[in-house]
């Protein structure tokens, strides 16, 4: 006698009725989601030593050196006149209120699968740690005394496919920093804080240029600061980051077509220039390589360099990604804090108490402190230039 016996077949999952048997089991544990290490904010080295009272923003003062006596300027038997001493100068931090909060109900707790305020806490922690990291990044950028764009371009919109980070890159802003009397992070070393894709490309040079053994450095003392640093380069320890804040130049890259090229000149002609942004590289017919957007207007488009014969047809306008990496000495950025960020559990208000709300908050304020303690250095990368 045959023997009949029963599989998932027959009892397909999802369906109603007594054969709905068998269905997916689900974990209980809910992962999050990949983070990156906040790291930023512990640039900001500088903080208020004596304010004189509570305020919406503190002044920094840094003395001001008299000028050196550089010959003899004594002469017997006549008194010296005094220096005058000069005034400091002043940098101000504004304070400024930041914050995120979710709200939570009764009903999400009793009914979710995992247990919910656990999950939320974590969520509001590292949203705090995240968005006072992206902040401080935001003032970063805003370095302009000292600023180098790969390839020697005026501004980032120049930068191609082809302008890398390179060791001599890094050796100028180490040079820079120390001429303007810039004091190290940790022993003779800067700090520079490089985002991955832009590391690639420095881990790739040879010779004179490239990443020092860090194997070299054991001592009980520089030894202690390798964790988690990447390599030494020129001066400078980097430590790589998705962190640092890259982007597109120009517009979303397009491809747009010409019948108004003409060779010997560096415009283009089009009825309309949608998605197309200065900064853009260009290729086609008649395009040296190389060739970027200088100039947009509504009907014509400018570029770097001059059409060659049959310049007409189709042209592809490609975005370059732009990096930052920070390279920095002490006291490079301060920070001002009325009320240290925290997590704050807000109160239960509604009528049924069904509605919980759990978020951060705090008082604070950033600001570039010591122009001559940073450098911000504008690059592409091979991995991912669009």
């Amino acid at each position: 006698m045959a023997i009949t016996t029963a599989s998932t077949s027959g009892f397909p999952i999802g369906s109603l009725g007594g054969a709905g048997l068998v269905g997916p089991a689900y974990d209980r544990y809910v992962e999050f989601a990949l983070r990156s290490q906040p790291l930023l904010r512990g640039l900001a080295d500088k903080r208020p030593v004596q304010p004189t009272s509570p305020g919406s923003s503190v002044v920094f003062s840094i003395h001001q050196d008299i000028d050196a006596i550089t010959s003899a300027n004594l002469t017997d038997g006549t008194d010296l006149s005094p220096a005058t001493l000069k005034g400091p100068t002043t940098v101000t931090a504004s304070l400024a209120e930041y914050g995120n909060v979710v709200s939570t109900t009764r009903q999400l707790d009793a009914l979710s699968l995992s247990d919910v305020d656990p999950a939320v806490a974590n969520i509001i922690a590292f949203n705090m740690a995240d968005s006072l990291d992206k902040i401080v990044a935001t003032k970063l950028d805003g370095i302009t005394t000292n600023v180098t764009n790969v390839g020697g371009f005026a501004t980032a919109a120049g930068i191609t496919s082809a302008n890398t980070m390179t060791g001599a890159t890094v050796r100028r802003a180490t040079t820079g920093l120390r001429a303007n009397n810039a004091v190290p992070r940790w022993g003779l070393l800067f700090g520079a804080y490089i985002h991955p894709e832009v590391a690639y490309d420095l881990r790739a040079e040879s010779g004179t240029n490239n990443f020092e053994d860090i194997r070299k450095y054991n001592d009980d003392t520089v030894g202690n600061i390798l964790t988690g640093v990447t390599g030494i380069v020129h001066g400078a320890y980097f430590i790589e980051t998705p962190r640092v804040t890259n982007g597109l130049t120009g517009s979303t890259p397009a491809t747009l077509t010409s019948s108004s090229g003409t060779s010997g000149t560096n415009v283009i002609g089009f009825s309309a220039t949608t998605g197309v942004g200065v900064g853009m590289t260009v290729t086609g017919t008649g395009v040296p390589a190389s060739t970027t957007v200088t100039a947009v207007t509504s009907t014509t488009i400018s570029l770097s360099a001059n059409l060659t014969t049959g310049a007409t047809g189709s042209y592809t306008f490609t975005a370059t990604r732009v990096y930052n990496t920070y390279v920095v000495g002490q006291q490079a950025l301060a920070e001002a804090t009325a009320i240290e960020p925290h997590v704050v559990v807000g109160p239960v208000v509604d009528a049924l108490m069904r509605n919980r709300p759990i978020g951060w908050y705090g008082l604070m304020g950033w600001t570039l402190y010591r122009p001559q303690a940073s450098w911000l250095i504008r690059s592409t990368s091979s991995v991912r230039g669009g």
